[in-house]
């Protein structure tokens, strides 16, 4: 179960495991994952391929980084760890992993759709399968 508070402000309430989790896609998250992977912002379009969107992996530390983030703006301290993440990926219905990549790509990097910068990064994508891709 998920609830958006809208296309383009980045954050989704989902309920997995007896958790519920606020995800919020952010320039927090974005500093985050960075941090994660040890990349720079300027690493991004290298890290966020084709292949790296179709990573339980990846997915699930997206997930994670956007959990934590919203857990910082709240003032709040998190109560999971990565690892719990990706088990509570594989346990989520796909039409919340569809929530929370359609969140994802409304959300915006310095003013600009994730998406319509994943479309310049993978011009060979259409638009309407970027979702599908990343649920796949």
């Amino acid at each position: 179960m998920a609830t958006k508070n809208g296309p383009a402000n980045g954050y989704i309430q989902i309920q997995v495991c007896g958790h519920k989790l606020g995800l919020k896609f952010g320039m927090n998250f974005w500093q985050l994952l960075t941090e994660l992977y040890g990349i720079s912002m300027n690493q991004l379009g290298e890290t966020l391929t084709e292949s790296s969107l179709k990573s339980p992996r990846m997915i699930s530390d997206m997930i994670y980084c956007a959990a934590v983030a919203n857990c910082e703006i709240a003032g709040e301290k998190p109560d999971f760890t990565r690892g719990q993440c990706l088990e509570w990926f594989g346990e989520m219905e796909a039409q919340t992993v569809n929530d929370i990549i359609e969140t994802f790509l409304q959300s915006k990097l310095m003013g600009n759709t994730i998406e319509s910068l994943l479309k310049e990064q993978l011009p060979q994508m259409e638009s309407s399968t970027l979702a599908k891709t990343v649920s796949e």
